[in-house]
């Protein structure tokens, strides 16, 4: 009985980290929209260059999603899971210490790259940890990331207002 509960409270502690991975996912590709014009401003951009930093970001996070499907089929879920998280902090990092436009566009190329990795397999781990009620999980999973994108600029406006 006591390793049912434990198993039990492993496969939501497993749930809970692959959505917070989607969580962050769809906040940090949204909330950095609010703060378009603070960037343009502080490196002296055209407004073009500065919709490469959504734009690039977009872009990456598409194009990498069945990429890390396939990487998921050669490595496994879980080294690519770790891998995608591994970039999406990497590219986190870069993209708050960038010193230039062009590094701030590479840092969200690169946590993008991490972001489009965790949907392929998250949604694998999801689907192997709860077997019985996979549907339900994976459409609970699945609402995490929209909610990531719809707090994205509420975030992004906070942090302009508090430190910009």
């Amino acid at each position: 009985m006591e390793a049912q509960k434990r198993a039990s409270a492993t496969r939501y502690l497993i749930f809970a980290t692959v959505s917070m991975s989607l969580l962050l996912s769809g906040i940090g590709g949204t909330s950095v929209a609010v703060a378009l014009e603070a960037i343009r401003t502080d490196f002296s951009v055209s407004v073009v260059m500065v919709g490469w930093v959504i734009g690039g970001f977009q872009l990456a996070l598409t194009v990498s999603m069945p990429i890390s499907g396939k990487v998921c089929d050669v490595l496994g879920r879980k080294p690519t899971f770790m891998l995608c998280v591994g970039l999406f902090i990497l590219g986190s990092l870069g993209a708050a210490l960038a010193p230039n436009m062009a590094l701030l566009i590479a840092a969200r190329l690169v946590q993008a790259l991490g972001a489009g990795g965790f949907m392929p397999s998250a949604v694998g781990i999801v689907a192997e940890v709860f077997p019985h009620s996979r549907q339900r999980a994976i459409g609970l999973f699945s609402s995490i990331f929209p909610i990531g994108q719809i707090a994205g600029p509420v975030l992004g406006g906070w942090l302009i207002e508090s430190y910009g």
